[in-house]
């Protein structure tokens, strides 16, 4: 085996260590985000269920809220849920009347800007 034969099988050698090794670090981090994607997540779900229980929202309310801030649409929650869409307005007239907002639109944007009003500003 010639030098340039050695320097290449070296170089290559070096190479997939490396690669493991930065495949390994890209793993671990992915890791570390998605839990802290979960965490967030678990944070989202228990900031809206204490809005829900100030407003005395139904567990059914509830769930057809949490559709409506998913952007689901009348139609589809009905489906969803195994009822009418007649059954999702009269029950989102509720949640309306009980958090007293007129839109599904001002849902949304009500827990929205509750948990951005949350984020500290730099």
């Amino acid at each position: 085996m010639n030098i340039n034969e050695s320097g290449a099988s070296f170089g290559l050698l070096f190479g997939v260590i490396s690669s493991v090794v930065l495949l390994s670090i890209g793993s671990r981090r992915a890791t570390r985000i998605n839990d802290q994607l979960q965490a967030a997540a678990g944070q989202f779900y228990d900031y809206v269920d204490r809005q829900f229980e100030v407003w005395k929202l139904t567990l059914t309310e509830r769930h057809v809220a949490i559709l409506v801030i998913k952007g689901f649409s009348n139609a589809e929650i009905a489906k969803l849920r195994g009822t009418t869409e007649s059954t999702v307005k009269s029950q989102l007239s509720s949640i309306f009347r009980k958090s007293e907002l007129s839109s599904r639109q001002q849902l949304v944007a009500y827990v929205i800007e509750d948990l951005v009003s949350a984020i500290p500003e730099p």
